[in-house]
């Protein structure tokens, strides 16, 4: 528990909250249990650490924060004909070739609708989750010397052959 006079400093010097997911075992020490001899221990946090760990092998790294951005793996619509992309925008039924209506910009982008295509069939049959989305906008920054790069705003849509 954090003392009510100073909620927002860590209960010693030098140490800090940022950075420590909720289960560490780190934050055990911050816990009173009324009896200054007793040390709180959090017993679960090397099991939660672990299974983190599997988690993240598992299903590696999230496209989301992680976005590799080659033509293979987007449809990009930013030069789209302007009927076409106000039709799509407003929720209705839009063929691609009414959005990309350059036959030499449209082949790529049909390759990449085909791949997602596939991609989100398989993932929907073989592991049940939805993962088609509309990214609207990439956003880039770096975090402890890591590099992230994600959509700055997602909107669900659904492709079909």
């Amino acid at each position: 528990m954090w003392r009510a006079d100073n909620y927002d400093t860590p209960d010693t010097p030098g140490s800090s909250l940022d950075g420590q997911p909720w289960w560490s075992s780190d934050l055990a020490h911050q816990v009173t249990v009324g009896d200054p001899e007793t040390t709180p221990v959090n017993q679960a946090a090397m099991a939660w650490e672990r299974w983190w760990s599997e988690i993240a092998e598992l299903g590696g790294p999230s496209p989301l924060i992680l976005f590799q951005d080659y033509p293979e793996n987007r449809v990009d619509i930013s030069r789209g004909h302007p009927g076409g992309l106000a039709r799509f925008l407003a929720g209705s039924p839009t063929l691609l070739s009414n959005l990309i209506r350059d036959d030499v910009a449209r082949r790529p982008s049909h390759k990449a609708a085909v791949r997602l295509v596939d991609h989100a069939v398989e993932l929907k049959h073989s592991r049940g989750i939805e993962s088609l989305e509309l990214g609207i906008g990439l956003v880039e920054w770096s975090h402890d010397g890591v590099d992230y790069r994600g959509p700055l705003l997602m909107r669900p849509v659904h492709l079909r052959r």
